[in-house]
This record gives C-alpha cells, sequence and structure tokens, in this order.
C-alpha cells in the first residue's frame, strides 16, 4: 500500500478548512491523504509532534491564540530534522508580502480557498 500524504491544515476558518479538505479529497483517487486539522498556530505547533510528522502545512495568517507569523517564530526554534521538515504554505486571505524571514521558511502562498491549481503546484514541490 502507498503512504498517504500527510497534511496539517491550520485555519481558524472552520468552513475554509473543510473546503481544503475537500479539495484534496476531490483531487485523484489513486492519491491518499492523512488530513489533520488546527485552528490557530498553538495547535499547530502541538500538532507536528504527533507522529507522523505532516509533509506539507498549510498556514493561515490572521488567527487567534498564535498567528501565523507567530506560528513560523516557534517553528522555527522546532528541532526538527532538516530532512523531514514538512513544506510550509501560506493560504490567506492576506495578501501582503510576508517579511524575509517568513519566506524563508515556506514553500509559497497562495490566497484562500486553496484550489486545485494550487494543490498542483504543491504537490510536485514534495
Amino acid at each position: 500500500m502507498i503512504e498517504p500524504i500527510h497534511v496539517l491544515i491550520i485555519d481558524d476558518d472552520t468552513a475554509i478548512r473543510y473546503l481544503t479538505k475537500r479539495t484534496f479529497t476531490k483531487f485523484d483517487s489513486r492519491i491518499q491523504f492523512s488530513i489533520r486539522e488546527a485552528t490557530n498556530g498553538a495547535e499547530g505547533i502541538e500538532a507536528l509532534f504527533s507522529f507522523p510528522l505532516p509533509n506539507i502545512v498549510l498556514l493561515d495568517i490572521n488567527m487567534p491564540v498564535m498567528d501565523g507569523y507567530e506560528f513560523l517564530d516557534a517553528y522555527e526554534q522546532l528541532p526538527l530534522p532538516a530532512d523531514s521538515k514538512p513544506s510550509i504554505y501560506v493560504v490567506s486571505t492576506v495578501t501582503n508580502k510576508l517579511s524575509s524571514k517568513a519566506q524563508q521558511l515556506i514553500k509559497g502562498q497562495f490566497e484562500k480557498p486553496l484550489s486545485e491549481d494550487h494543490l498542483k503546484i504543491i504537490l510536485t514541490s514534495i
């Protein structure tokens, strides 16, 4: 059996998490995804310590408790092996240019909601 692609969606909007999961599950029946969710950056950091580590993290910017920028600051401090770090993509309604520090930690940035075209780009990079 082929190992699923592990995805972590970090977004406080229930509808966006649902639409994002639906984009993955409707994408290609030959590809299996294991999807976990977090409603803020703090839950996202906690989820990174559960097994298995996600291959892909989809990160919103504006969230309560811990926003996307704070998540990236905390993520940078984690003792994760370089060869197993997830590919992080910002998926947000915020279209402002990210700081150069944030840009170094992410693979890309997309506007909500995640589309099938965005997913194709993401899957070619992992």
